[in-house]
C-alpha cells in the first residue's frame, strides 16, 4: 500500500516525463498502483474487521456495556450546538472539495488522483459513492460521531455515572483536535485520529496494528506521530520491532518520493535566527492554551494520581505523544495550524485524564476536582489558532467570545 500510495512521482524518476508517456502514465501507472492498493486494503480491513466483532462479541457474552452509542450521539448534539460547522461555500471549497473531487474522480474512473498521498479518506468516499461536497462533509463529521464513541469507551468507569463520564468527554471534546473538525468537517485528520484512538481502546492482534498504522499513514503522513509510537509503547515486545519496520519502510519510500519536494517545502518555514523563534514563541505558547484549556491539569494530577499498577514508562510514553507534535511546530515558520497540529497529541492527554479518573476512585476531592475543571473548561470559549487571529468557531462559544469580549472591555 506504502508503495501505491507514495510511488506516484516515480514516472518522472525513471524518466516517463515526455508527452510520449502521457497515455502510459495515465491508462497504466496510476491505474496499476490503485489495484496493488486495493489488494492491500482489503485483507488488513478484514483482520480489523475481525477483531472488532470477536471483542463485541465478547462484550455481550459478559454483559459488559463498553458501546455508549446513544450517549455519545447526545454528546455529539450537544457538541454541535456549542461548535457548529462552518458550511459557507469558502469553507466547502477549502476543506471538503479537494476530497470530495477524489472521490468522484474515482467514481468515474479516473484513478490518477492516486498521485495524491492521503487517499485512504476519499478511497472510503468512492466506495460509499459520496458524489456531492455536502456528503463528504456528513461522512467526515460520522467519523468524528465514532472518535466520540471510542472517547466514550476508553473513559468508560463503573463508579461514574454515564453523565458523569459524558461530562468528561463533551470536555475533551471541545479540545481541538475535536473541536477542529467540527468547525471543519473534511479534514484528513479526522480519519488518522479515529484509527489513533482504536489503537489505544481497542484490544488489537498484531495483524490488526499493522493495520491501524498502515491505514493512519494512508490517510495522512502525521499517523507516524500516533499510531506508530502508541503501538510500540503500549506492547513494546510484541508491537515494538513491527511498528519499527513499517515506519522505516515508509519514511524510505517517503524519502525517495519527496526529497526534493520536502527539502523545498521546508526552505521556506525554517528559523533563521534565534530572534524569530522567540517571536513565533508567542503564537506557539498561544497555541498550547488554545489547544487544551484546562485539560492541561490532566498532566500534573494524573502523573501525581497515578496507581501503582501503571508503569511509569506508560507515563513517559504518554508525555511524549504529547510532545512529538509539539517538535513539529517548532522548526516551522511561521507555525501553521497551531492548534490543529498540537491537538495531535490528544492520546497522550487522554490517557493522564485516565489516570485521574482511576486516581480519584477512593478520593472524592479529587474526583469533585476533575468535574470542576472539566465543567470550567466548557465555560472557555474555543478558539483554533492559525498564523495570524484566532479562529473564532460559530455556534454557542461564538456568543460566548462576545461575552467574554464585553468583559474584557468593562475591565480594560
Amino acid at each position: 500500500m506504502f508503495v501505491a500510495i507514495l510511488s506516484h512521482g516515480w514516472h518522472m524518476t525513471f524518466g516517463w516525463t515526455g508527452p510520449e508517456y502521457a497515455d502510459f502514465v495515465a491508462d497504466f501507472w496510476h491505474p496499476v498502483r490503485y489495484l496493488v492498493f486495493m489488494a492491500g486494503f482489503w485483507p488488513l480491513a478484514v483482520a480489523i474487521g475481525i477483531d472488532v466483532y470477536r471483542q463485541v462479541q465478547q462484550e455481550r457474552q459478559e454483559n459488559a456495556k463498553r458501546w455508549n452509542w446513544r450517549a455519545s450521539l447526545v454528546v455529539f448534539g450537544i457538541m454541535g450546538i456549542l461548535v457548529f460547522p462552518l458550511l459557507q461555500p469558502e469553507f466547502v471549497v477549502s476543506s471538503g472539495l479537494t476530497g470530495s473531487v477524489q472521490t468522484a474522480a474515482w467514481l468515474e474512473g479516473d484513478t490518477t488522483y492516486m498521485r495524491h498521498i492521503r487517499v485512504l479518506k476519499p478511497f472510503l468516499g468512492a466506495m460509499l459513492e459520496l458524489r456531492a461536497p455536502m456528503h463528504y462533509l456528513i461522512f467526515s463529521l460520522g467519523i468524528t460521531y465514532l472518535h466520540m464513541v471510542m472517547t466514550f469507551r476508553y473513559l468508560k468507569l463503573d463508579s461514574m455515572k454515564s453523565w458523569q463520564i459524558g461530562l468528561l468527554v463533551l470536555s475533551f471534546a471541545t479540545c481541538s483536535h475535536l473541536a477542529y473538525d467540527f468547525a471543519y468537517p473534511g479534514n484528513d485528520d479526522q480519519l488518522f485520529l479515529l484509527l489513533a484512538i482504536m489503537g489505544l481502546t481497542l484490544r488489537l492482534s498484531t495483524v490488526s496494528w499493522i493495520a491501524i498504522a498502515t491505514f493512519a499513514m494512508s490517510t495522512h503522513q502525521a499517523g507516524m506521530l500516533t499510531v506508530l509510537p502508541l503501538g510500540v509503547l503500549i506492547a513494546p515486545k510484541r508491537l515494538g520491532p513491527r511498528m519499527v519496520g513499517v515506519f522505516i519502510l515508509y519514511f524510505a519510500i517517503w524519502t525517495l518520493t519527496f526529497q526534493q519536494d520536502s527539502d523545498g517545502h521546508l526552505s521556506g518555514h525554517r528559523y533563521s535566527t534565534l530572534e524569530k523563534l522567540m517571536m513565533d514563541n508567542d503564537i506557539l505558547l498561544r497555541g498550547i492554551g488554545y489547544t487544551f484549556r484546562l485539560m492541561l491539569l490532566a498532566i500534573p494530577i494524573g502523573w501525581w494520581l497515578r496507581r501503582k499498577d501503571v508503569p511509569i514508562w506508560q507515563h513517559l510514553a504518554a508525555l511524549l505523544l504529547i510532545l512529538l507534535p509539539l517538535g513539529i511546530t517548532i522548526p516551522l515558520r511561521p507555525i501553521p495550524d497551531t492548534t490543529r497540529i498540537l491537538g495531535w497529541g490528544f492520546l497522550g492527554m487522554l490517557f493522564f485524564l485516565r489516570q485521574w479518573q482511576l486516581g480519584s476512585e477512593n478520593r472524592p476531592r479529587w474526583r469533585l476536582a476533575l468535574y470542576v475543571v472539566a465543567s470550567l473548561n466548557l465555560l472557555i470559549p474555543v478558539g483554533l489558532l492559525f498564523v495570524g487571529p484566532v479562529m473564532r468557531t460559530d455556534g454557542l462559544y461564538h456568543y460566548v467570545w462576545k461575552l467574554w469580549d464585553s468583559l474584557k472591555a468593562l475591565v480594560g
